[in-house]
């Protein structure tokens, strides 16, 4: 009967607790408050934007694609020619 008991059960708690006081210790080393995560995680997220648009700005306007043979903005008759990439920077 005993057997089939397994202490890993637990084990897994003690460990997710431990886990949780190390961040908890990183955030009070680093003198970070909620709101100071927060906006951290903020300007992330915004940077992540901000680069996904310019990388699709890049795919659809700047790349010649081997399939069309042309950008997928002139494919789609929105642009003329292909883009450089300091057209793109300063549109």
């Amino acid at each position: 009967m005993h057997a089939n008991l397994s202490s890993s059960g637990l084990r897994r708690p003690l460990k997710n607790r431990l886990r949780l006081g190390v961040r908890l210790a990183i955030c009070d080393s680093l003198s970070l408050g909620h709101y100071e995560i927060n906006e951290w995680f903020q300007q992330k997220v915004g940077d992540l934007k901000a680069a996904s648009a310019l990388h699709f700005a890049y795919y659809n306007f700047c790349r010649v694609h081997s399939s069309i043979r042309c950008t997928p903005a002139m494919e789609a008759g929105i642009s003329k020619h292909v883009w450089t990439l300091n057209d793109l920077l300063t549109a």
